[in-house]
């Protein structure tokens, strides 16, 4: 196999292989990168509803998008014969690397990989084979977890037993072996088998041949992990041993629960239960992700108080530690945090209050409190644990100074969980007073959000803001679903109604649903929102965005600047707004709310990728670059600023690097290749090759797999051509779908020809634009 080439993949050598098959690396002359070949046995797949089933089975595994899963890039068949195409990891299975030898990467490593499950099993993918040589660990200690889809194949195809199928069955768990029902739990078992075997370097059960190995496992206690490891914490020991429980009801239920306790143990648990005793300097905190109302109450007595030195004008609010680990309160932990900022943004005196996205990227992450309020550009960070006790829950609160990591204040708090949605008012009174800000209530602040009094409709609310936060079709689609749950308990509350309006604003935005599928929904729930509560920030942007959308410029505006009044420092008004200023060609003005929105959210990789697509639109490539740049510091998975960086070479002039990151891009997307085509579509045209531009522009308008085109793509090749009739046409369709690149279209170099085109003209006018 070594030296042929199978569709456009050149094989360059053997990387091993086992029962389900032989890989491969080759090389992707297409989109010129290294990938994995898979190739499953001859005469695995005999009959078609085997086949269908490994289909079936690999389209469900490659919908598992997350940095720890190896990516199935496309599946296909050479000479009767099926085969995987695979992300290349470079690096060595964790059977390798056994026993790992510092405690600090095995826990890592059992992070990353609990986090992988954890997305897969949010999708209803089962593993089924997690086991070390089903791991790998790349050359930046970065965990792969592979196979996802293959076991369940192989547990339900008749292959020949190997001493590889006995290797499997180390790793299975009772129900696996006695042929049960098989869940996400099974998966648990398994990964505290791996967990076991990176700490000691060996089995929990022990059987030299396979009838030994299941009656181990079915019917014995695993070995004591104390007995290898007389030193480890009896946390983690503990934490293994649950995870190894033969009842599947006595292990921890979702990968999520195992992740939390890991973490804890890892953030020190015993330092959570001493809040007055701790170190100033280097204090390592865990963050998982609750914010709650109360805390910000009694927080905001004391951010402005002379006697504690400078004042704290700025500020984050980090992700609460969910210590009692339970998984029905980490929906609560994502929309609460919110809530807290939310309250925070309008509480005058407050300069700047980091917004959700930023401070979320800390959540489930190990950090340093000086260095986080560095990194942030923030005085002070409030840093809180939850515990929950029944319907009680308890939360510790402390305010830590970022510039010497010291603890000004601390204190505790016990609330019942029905008091959540109604804590609000009095979480306002509170900020207001112990920052002598107390004003007559005709001028008290008009943005005040209304909640709902049912706990169960705040519950799904906040269920719905774990989703919306995603940015993802699923996700978004999921949030709204939340909402509309959340509105049949109370019909009237605002914050849902809203909710659903801006999750189909972005659904249209992303080319996640057409217009016509969703500018209804916008516009009724938008209304429903305002007709219940006229100052919620969040319907007034709604409102702009459908006005925006809807070639409204003049309304547009004015909703904006409506939303942005009722909550100054509300990043995504701000950010949304600066985009409309910008494509109605008031760059500078644009420039402004951008650079702010990433003020409020310097973690945002999006909001970044945003800034530099403005500086484009202004025509300043130099500084649109620099920007661009700076999404890789940000967040180095963040993919999205391939494209930008293509798209700002391709202005420029600097055409190879264009391409290149073109195919970089392309590379991320499933099916999207197509994306390559456009850009040497592009080239071509501005190089005056006009047949080569032709063939591939076909290439690009033909285009029925991967993510929707926005007809506005075909439009700029078009123009570029200089076949104006053709690019009107486009354009006019992009004008009818309302299309997400269309609003761009008044001030991309592309439409440059078209400029004095009478239709053109006409068309921009239509669309709302003057200048």
């Amino acid at each position: 196999m070594i030296g042929q080439t199978i569709s456009h993949y050149r094989i360059t050598e053997k990387l091993g292989g086992g029962g389900m098959g032989i890989v491969y690396k080759a090389h992707d002359t297409k989109l010129d990168r290294f990938v994995a070949l898979k190739f499953l046995p001859h005469g695995i797949l005999v009959s078609e509803e085997d086949k269908a089933r490994f289909l079936q089975e690999a389209r469900a595994a490659s919908a598992v998008m997350h940095p720890n899963v190896c990516v199935v890039h496309d599946i296909a068949e050479h000479a009767g014969q099926q085969y995987i195409v695979m992300e290349f990891v470079d690096g060595k299975t964790l059977r390798q690397i056994i026993p790992v030898q510092k405690m600090q990467d095995a826990i890592t490593y059992a992070i990353q990989i609990g986090e992988a499950l954890q997305e897969a099993h949010s999708k209803g993918i089962v593993h089924r084979d997690i086991k070390t040589d089903n791991i790998m660990v790349n050359t930046k200690n970065q965990v792969k977890v592979m196979d996802f889809g293959l076991a369940k194949l192989k547990g339900s195809l008749k292959l020949t037993r190997t001493s590889s199928t006995v290797g499997t069955l180390a790793y299975m768990s009772p129900e696996q072996i006695q042929g049960g029902e098989v869940d996400a739990r099974s998966d648990i078992f398994a990964f505290g088998i791996v967990l076991f075997e990176m700490i000691t370097g060996r089995l929990p059960f022990r059987g030299e041949h396979e009838a030994a190995m299941m009656y181990s496992i079915v019917n014995e206690e695993p070995e004591s992990i104390e007995k290898h490891k007389p030193d480890l914490s009896p946390l983690l020991a503990n934490i293994i041993h649950r995870a190894l429980e033969k009842n599947p009801n006595d292990r921890y239920q979702t990968a999520a629960e195992l992740i939390t306790d890991i973490q804890s143990y890892r953030a020190g648990s015993q330092r959570s239960q001493e809040t007055g005793k701790m170190p100033r300097k280097k204090r390592r905190l865990l963050l998982v992700g609750f914010g709650l109302f109360l805390a910000v109450a009694v927080v905001a007595g004391i951010l402005l108080s002379p006697r504690h030195g400078e004042a704290i004008d700025t500020i984050a609010v980090l992700p609460f530690v969910n210590v009692s680990g339970s998984q029905d309160m980490e929906y609560l932990c994502d929309g609460l945090t919110e809530a807290v900022l939310e309250d925070l943004c309008r509480v005058s005196g407050l300069r700047k209050v980091i917004a959700f996205n930023s401070v979320m990227q800390y959540k489930n992450k190990e950090i340093v409190p000086g260095q986080v309020a560095s990194k942030l550009g923030v005085a002070g960070l409030i840093i809180s644990r939850l515990y929950r006790r029944g319907d009680d829950v308890t939360i510790s609160v402390e305010l830590i100074r970022g510039q010497d990591e010291s603890r000004i204040w601390g204190s505790q708090y016990t609330r019942s969980l029905s008091q959540l949605s109604t804590v609000h008012s009095e979480m306002s009174k509170s900020i207001r007073e112990n920052l002598h800000l107390q004003q007559p209530a005709e001028t008290a602040p008009r943005g005040t959000r209304q909640y709902t009094k049912n706990p169960e409709a705040y519950r799904l609310y906040l269920q719905g803001e774990y989703f919306f936060h995603r940015i993802t079709n699923e996700g978004l689609r999921k949030a709204i679903e939340f909402y509309r749950k959340a509105l049949k308990l109370d019909p009237d509350f605002a914050l849902a109604h809203a909710g659903i309006a801006n999750g189909y604003a972005m659904l249209i935005d992303l080319n996640y649903a057409t217009w016509d599928e969703a500018a209804d929904s916008l516009r009724v729930e938008a209304a429903n929102a305002l007709a219940i509560d006229k100052n919620l920030a969040e319907g007034h942007l709604a409102v702009a965005l459908l006005r925006y959308k809807s070639y409204e410029p003049e309304e547009a505006e004015r909703e904006f600047k409506e939303a942005i009044a009722l909550n100054p420092l509300c990043a995504n008004a701000i950010h949304w707004y600066g985009h409309f200023l910008s494509e109605h060609g008031r760059h500078d003005e644009g420039l402004r709310f951008m650079r702010q929105s990433v003020e409020l959210e310097p973690l945002s990789a999006h909001y970044q990728l945003c800034l530099g697509f403005l500086y484009m639109q202004a025509r300043r490539f130099d500084e649109a670059l620099v920007e661009n740049e700076k999404i890789r510091d940000i967040d180095s998975t963040f993919y999205m600023w391939e494209y930008g960086a293509s798209m700002i070479y391709f202005y420029t002039g600097i055409y190879d690097k264009a391409i290149e990151y073109a195919k970089r891009y392309a590379s991320h997307v499933p099916n999207f290749e197509v994306f390559v085509d456009y850009m040497g579509a592009l080239v071509d045209a501005a190089k005056g090759d006009v047949r080569a531009a032709q063939r591939q522009l076909r290439r690009v308008s033909d285009a029925r797999q991967g993510p929707r085109m926005d007809p506005v793509i075909v439009a700029t090749v078009y123009s570029r051509l200089g076949n104006k009739d053709s690019a009107i046409v486009w354009l006019e369709k992009g004008y009818r779908e309302h299309s997400s690149l269309f609003f761009q279209a008044n001030t991309l170099p592309d439409f440059d020809p078209l400029r004095t085109d009478s239709r053109f003209v006409q068309l921009m006018k239509r669309a709302g634009y003057t200048n």
